[in-house]
């Protein structure tokens, strides 16, 4: 009976190492079938792709991740947590996504490794946690944040702990908002916005009314305050649209739009002339989100801007939109788009199957 273990463990090793030969190769059909097979074998093949995963060519190396989804083990989570290095284009984000959708069940994997000495690792970390949400992964990250030294790690923690939407720590973010570091700052003030209590209205209010503050950071304040129906914060904001530095008008804008209040429509309009793309593009956006049928006839003409983010920022609002005059207007534009980026925006070619559900990034 021993001895049929014995070689049924060697010959289980002998097809895991075939198996992962496969993932290199560059037909689908015999990669997808390797990938199966393995997803099936589960914990022994994760743990061999994860010993052998440094000496595996890029493609093999994203079959091997998608094992890893599969599989979806403990031991998966940690192969995974150690690919947070990666840092090649869309990786980390795609490894995020997956831990958190492995959801609660990997929080102790996760906590363990916020001693990690790669900041850019502890930083993931805290993203992932902070979307899994809980009490579990809230007093895990508190617990990093009495000692955390690291702007990155820093950076991150002020902008995840709004997410938590909890009292415990708004005591952190209020020391934050104060911090040298600009981006931490900007940060922790969005955050504290996303809470909302009391104490951070307080000390929004004091950020907005300092004039000796940073301009920016003012405007974040402002922004928070407005979505919550402040007038003078809008007042703020409004002032800011026609200030020189093209990104002190976008960041006004951009908040600007999410009050959804029509009576900012005027000003937002005349932002579609501006010099500026970024301004135009993020003015259409917000244009679309306090009037849509009202701006509706104005985002159509900008479907002919010379610049294609502009176009973007068109399509998209129109998107959103959605009513009949919109949505003809991108089924008009896709006879003739050439740009990728205004395609996706506008509906890849007018089949909402082709297009994945996203949040308007502006």
């Amino acid at each position: 009976m021993l001895t049929l273990i014995v070689m049924s463990c060697a010959e289980n090793e002998e097809s895991v190492q075939d198996l992962a030969k496969r993932l290199s190769r560059k037909s689908d059909r015999s990669a997808r079938s390797a990938m199966e097979r393995l997803i099936e074998i589960g914990d022994p093949a994760v743990e061999y792709l994860d010993k052998e995963f440094e000496d595996l060519d890029e493609i093999a190396q994203a079959r091997a991740i998608h094992v890893f989804k599969k599989v979806g083990s403990k031991k998966a989570a940690r192969a995974l947590i150690k690919r947070l290095y990666l840092n090649r284009k869309n990786y980390n984000m795609r490894l995020v996504s997956i831990l958190v959708g492995m959801g609660e069940s990997i929080v102790p994997e996760l906590t363990a490794e916020l001693d990690n000495p790669n900041p850019e690792i502890r930083a993931h970390l805290v993203a992932v946690l902070a979307s899994i949400g809980g009490e579990g992964p809230l007093e895990a990250l508190l617990s990093l944040s009495r000692d955390e030294k690291d702007p990155v790690v820093k950076n991150q923690l002020a902008g995840s702990f709004g997410a938590f939407k909890d009292e415990r720590v708004v005591d952190y973010l209020v020391g934050e908002a104060a911090s040298g570091d600009l981006v931490v700052s900007l940060n922790a003030i969005r955050s504290l916005g996303h809470i909302g209590n009391a104490k951070c209205v307080e000390t929004l209010t004091r950020i907005m009314e300092d004039e000796g503050n940073m301009l920016l950071k003012r405007i974040y304040a402002a922004g928070s305050l407005a979505k919550l129906g402040n007038e003078n914060a809008k007042a703020l904001l409004l002032e800011c649209l026609t200030e020189k530095n093209p990104e002190i008008v976008i960041n006004a804008a951009r908040y600007l739009g999410r009050t959804n209040d029509p009576s900012l429509f005027d000003a937002l309009s005349r932002l579609l002339d501006h010099k500026h793309v970024e301004v135009r593009r993020t003015a259409a956006i917000a244009l679309g989100r306090v009037d849509g049928s009202k701006a509706t006839p104005l985002l159509i003409r900008l479907l002919d801007d010379a610049e294609s983010r502009a176009r973007e920022g068109a399509a998209s609002a129109l998107r959103e939109i959605g009513t009949d005059e919109a949505m003809e207007a991108l089924k008009q534009l896709l006879r003739h788009e050439k740009d990728p980026y205004v395609r996706r925006a506008a509906g890849e070619a007018y089949n909402p199957r082709n297009v994945k559900p996203r949040f308007i990034e502006y």
